[in-house]
């Protein structure tokens, strides 16, 4: 093939190219989305609530049910059975036949007392067989006397199940924040798309204008040039505004579970404090009642009681039992010659000089004072952290005040400025700058409006406020 041949080929096959270029050029995001249905916060988490995430975090919640089953001994009635053939010989005498033993056992972990009951049957000499009925009953007096850290072990184990609950609570609750986060982050790309689409309209207004004015030698070649290069930047600015928002909204499909759909778009919603109440007098209400004041006492009476727990460990293992049977022969007392039994006594252990179990107690007792510092200085953290975000709040509110009217005033002076400039008494740069001002003004005012409600979403996730009931 001929070089002219293929390089005619080339250009009929790049045309068609150059012209989506060129049209591509001129399609931007920002006037489809002003007509699309709007993804509300509310409906965002909604659908945001069924991802597996929030199942996962829930499902913790399941098991919670059974801590306190788990943490004790076994307290379930016992039914243990024996069986077999016994075969003993002797020069005297020989002794076969059926032997075994069926039992029911009961421990009541309430009061530690442990019971059990049973027959038991054994061969005799010729063939004879013997058998017996007992009832025990054995009750510590020690350590776990009367059921003592038996209760307390059910104790902690509630408490246990309670931090974790709040744990719970409070992984939903960062996470549902942190949605928050991306729905306003959406927002604010939204927001910035559609400043920037409206400023590069201006900007294609005012080049449109210069090259009439050129045509007409009102004016020179300087400034459709800059008004061109006004409107070159502008497209610029547009361009990396709409690949933001793209980004951000695919994010926000994937966590909506609508990661196949395309069409919507994001509203303001405004947060506001339960009750009506200011920032400050908000935050201070947390230390009297709030999820992480309740956990930090939790923190506190969980060592408490396993300092208990090991003390009581220091006292010997001591039960009181009684044992009462009745024996007989054969296998159903068939032959009589019965005989009552009763015991009764004191099991004792006691280790002495146990280094090991001393220094666990005292391990215990720095814990407890561990865990009291350590809670007094997150208290502290906590007045700290809530002083500087309230601060900050009070003063992005007074900002945003600021912003209004500064928005107001540059949209005035760009007014103005167009007018001066078409009545040919101000000069083309003045507008380029009050055009810019103005844009600017609009976009902090935007930034500041979605971190004020940043800021109140994260009070009430500081504050414990933001999940007040996690969902069944």
């Amino acid at each position: 093939m001929s070089r002219s041949k293929l390089l005619s080929l080339m250009a009929v096959a790049l045309f068609p190219l150059a012209g989506l270029f060129a049209q591509a050029e001129e399609e931007f995001l920002a006037p489809k989305l002003e007509s699309l249905p709007v993804l509300s916060l509310d409906r965002f988490l909604e659908l945001a609530a069924a991802n597996p995430f929030f199942e996962e975090i829930l499902m913790d919640q399941l098991e919670l049910q059974y801590s306190e089953t788990l943490a004790l001994p076994a307290d379930d009635w016992l039914l243990s059975v024996k069986a077999g053939y016994a075969l003993s010989h002797s020069d005297s005498d020989t002794v076969n036949g059926f032997e075994g033993q069926i039992g029911l056992n009961k421990l009541f972990n309430e009061s530690g007392t442990s019971v059990g009951a049973g027959w038991t049957l054994s061969p005799g000499g010729s063939g004879d067989g013997n058998s017996s009925f007992y009832f025990s009953l054995a009750q510590p007096i020690g350590q776990n006397a009367f059921g003592r850290n038996s209760r307390r072990i059910s104790e902690l184990a509630g408490i246990s199940s309670s931090i974790i609950e709040i744990q719970i609570a409070e992984a939903y609750e960062d996470y549902l924040a942190s949605l928050i986060v991306l729905y306003y982050s959406w927002y604010s790309d939204y927001s910035k798309l559609m400043t920037g689409y409206r400023s590069y309209q201006t900007s294609e207004q005012l080049f449109e204008e210069m090259k009439k004015k050129l045509q007409y030698r009102i004016a020179d070649e300087l400034d459709v040039n800059k008004s061109e290069l006004q409107l070159l930047s502008g497209r610029e600015n547009l361009l990396s505004l709409e690949y933001n928002y793209s980004e951000r909204e695919n994010d926000i499909l994937l966590a909506a579970g609508l990661a196949d759909a395309r069409g919507w778009r994001p509203a303001l919603s405004d947060f506001e404090l339960p009750d009506g109440l200011a920032p400050r007098q908000f935050a201070e209400r947390f230390f009297d009642d709030s999820r992480s004041m309740e956990a930090l006492d939790l923190l506190l009476s969980q060592k408490q009681l396993e300092k208990q727990i090991t003390a009581d460990e220091l006292l010997p293992s001591a039960d009181f039992y009684a044992t009462y049977s009745l024996g007989g022969s054969g296998y159903a007392f068939e032959d009589g010659n019965l005989t009552h039994s009763l015991k009764m006594g004191i099991d004792l252990d006691y280790s002495i000089l146990s280094k090991r179990v001393r220094a666990r107690a005292a391990v215990s007792d720095i814990e407890l004072q561990r865990t009291g510092l350590s809670a007094s200085n997150k208290v502290l953290q906590l007045r700290i952290d809530l002083e500087n975000l309230v601060n900050e709040i009070e003063t992005s509110i007074r900002q945003i005040g600021i912003s209004r009217r500064k928005v107001e005033i540059s949209r005035a002076i760009a007014a103005g400025e167009q007018e001066d400039y078409q009545l040919g008494s101000s000069d083309l740069n003045f507008l380029i700058q009050a055009l810019n001002s103005r844009d600017s003004a609009e976009s902090r005012l935007t930034s500041a409006i979605v971190q004020l409600n940043l800021l109140q979403v994260e009070l009430l996730r500081l504050t414990d406020s933001l999940v007040v009931k996690l969902p069944e």
